[in-house]
């Protein structure tokens, strides 16, 4: 399973809102089931000296500051074969949020308003 994430908007009509539409692709020939909890949920996205040292890119801290989060978001449990585009969208309460979705040990990471995927 790989998260995808589709676009950023800011919320119209309320500035310094952001949503991003997420998705995913299910490389399986079969259907995935994955409940919420530690294979697929989000968390705030660790700094660099919070990554696992053979991810870590720099020594230096994310100044980016921490953004609380639930594990919920509102994400599927039941993943098609296939792309699926646009299946779910979250709100970012700031140009500056960092959120991780964390699906089956892979990360589509998104922060700033330029949101980043690894």
């Amino acid at each position: 399973l790989i998260p995808k994430l589709e676009c950023v908007g800011e919320v119209p009509g309320a500035p310094g809102i952001y949503f991003a539409w997420l998705g995913f692709e299910n490389q399986n020939p079969v259907s995935l089931n994955v409940p919420i909890g530690p294979d697929n949920t989000f968390m705030s996205t660790p700094n660099e000296l919070e990554k696992a040292p053979f991810l870590q890119i720099s020594s230096e801290l994310n100044p980016v500051p921490k953004t609380k989060v639930v594990a919920n978001l509102g994400q599927p449990t039941r993943f098609e074969p296939g792309r699926s585009a646009f299946v779910f969208r979250i709100t970012l309460t700031s140009q500056q949020a960092n959120v991780t979705w964390l699906l089956t040990n892979r990360k589509a990471n998104y922060f700033d308003k330029y949101l980043e995927v690894n």
